[in-house]
């Protein structure tokens, strides 16, 4: 009986990486346990840029995330390490970003980290969403 090698997996991990931030601290744990079983990338996520109110720093934002999105061709699956401001400041620039990245992607995973709300989450609505692709319904939901 001969053994077949299958190839390493290739992981995309999308998030913070700078080194006082609590979620790029999640972000290298989780990309050392991942090196294991699979080739992993992280590409960090400028905070100036996405962050920044001025509107041509957010145009260099918005490129930045296509820059991101174009090599996702090369990965087998996207994780996305996502907290309110990681990818701007404003509802609808966090969601066109969102887009960006999730339609690039061949199969996506989202860790949420902290999600700013006054009243529980309902879970269901989004949840379904979700599960219809219609993730800018459901992101909106999270965090409007």
């Amino acid at each position: 009986m001969s053994s077949v090698s299958l190839p390493r997996r290739r992981i995309a991990i999308v998030s913070t990486y700078d080194e006082l931030c609590g979620i790029a601290g999640y972000t290298r744990a989780l990309e050392r346990q991942l090196a294991e079983h699979a080739d992993v990338k992280v590409f960090d996520l400028d905070q100036f840029l996405l962050r920044s109110m001025d509107p041509k720093v957010q145009k260099m934002g918005d490129a930045h995330i296509r820059e991101i999105a174009s090599h996702f061709g090369q990965f087998d699956a996207v994780n996305i390490q996502l907290e309110h401001g990681t990818l701007g400041r404003r509802v609808n620039e966090i969601v066109r970003r969102f887009k960006v990245l999730s339609d690039a992607a061949p199969h996506l995973t989202v860790t949420f980290h902290t999600i700013l709300r006054d009243q529980p989450v309902e879970w269901l609505p989004i949840l379904q969403q979700f599960a219809r692709f219609t993730f800018e319904k459901g992101f909106t939901t999270v965090i409007a």
